[in-house]
């Protein structure tokens, strides 16, 4: 890494407010899975700073009162799925950036693409928002039948018919 580099590199981090999770985010784009930026070469740096720039105009952009676009509409209610099934908490500055990084990691892992939120194009958004959708519908049914295991067995101690 050269050193210009580097100094933008943590001049981003604390601007984004991400210092605590540079060790992840450098291991992210290291080939060595090095976490220590010092051992980043010039082209994985230059792509970590790309991805903090560009988190930065997201960032910035989203400040903005503005309309959102169809793209947009459909991470969010990703993330408000997320919220719902208690995957993702917190409103912090650090809590979006953490949420943002499991949501990645589950997407880059276990969605049809296997790739990151923010690289779905708007064709595609709509097969993962459904995806997701299942999620939260398998995670509610879950809750309600455990829910109503419980209801049953309370019902059968009444009834001095439990084991």
């Amino acid at each position: 890494m050269r050193p210009e580099q580097n100094r933008r590199l943590h001049f981003l981090l604390n601007e984004l407010g991400l210092m605590d999770y540079k060790a992840e985010l450098v291991e992210q784009h290291s080939a060595t899975k090095s976490t220590s930026s010092k051992d980043l070469t010039p082209q994985e740096a230059k792509a970590l700073i790309d991805h903090l720039e560009r988190s930065k105009t997201r960032q910035s952009r989203d400040q903005r009162p503005q309309q959102r676009t169809p793209e947009e509409k459909m991470r969010r209610k990703i993330f408000a799925i997320c919220y719902t099934i208690g995957w993702i908490e917190g409103d912090s500055k650090e809590d979006r950036a953490m949420n943002r990084a499991k949501i990645d990691s589950f997407c880059t892992r276990n969605s049809y693409l296997k790739k990151p939120l923010n690289d779905y194009t708007l064709a595609e958004l709509p097969k993962l928002v459904s995806q997701f959708e299942l999620i939260k519908k398998h995670v509610e049914q879950s809750k309600t039948n455990k829910e109503a295991g419980q209801a049953v067995r309370a019902v059968l101690a009444e009834l001095g018919l439990n084991k």
